[in-house]
C-alpha cells in the first residue's frame, strides 16, 4: 500500500512539473517557476529532516520519513524541470 502511495506522489509531481512547464511557456518570466517551487520544496526538506531528530519517540519517524519523501519528489520534480527545458529547446531550434 506504501508503494502506490508513493507512485502516485512521483505520479502528482511529474504532472506538477509539466503544469508549472505550461505555465512558463505562457508567461516568459526569466526564472522558470517549477525551478523555483521544486528548489525550495528541496531546501524546506533538509531542515525537517533535521526536526525528526529533535523530536520525541511517537513523532520523529513521521516528520523523517516526510521530510525524506519531500526531498525525493523535489528532486524528481526538479529533473523533470530541467528535461522538458531541454526538450522545449530543441524543438524551438
Amino acid at each position: 500500500m506504501e508503494n502506490l502511495i508513493i507512485l502516485a506522489f512521483f505520479v502528482a509531481t511529474y504532472i506538477t512539473a509539466y503544469f508549472l512547464h505550461a505555465l512558463q511557456k505562457r508567461k516568459r518570466l526569466k526564472r522558470h517557476i517549477g525551478e523555483m517551487v521544486f528548489l525550495s520544496t528541496f531546501i524546506a526538506s533538509i531542515p525537517i529532516f533535521a526536526l525528526s531528530y529533535l523530536l520525541n519517540e511517537p513523532y520523529d519517524y513521521y516528520i523523517g520519513v516526510f521530510g525524506i519523501i519531500m526531498f525525493f519528489l523535489s528532486l524528481n520534480g526538479f529533473g523533470i524541470t530541467k528535461i522538458l527545458e531541454k526538450v522545449d529547446k530543441r524543438k524551438s531550434r
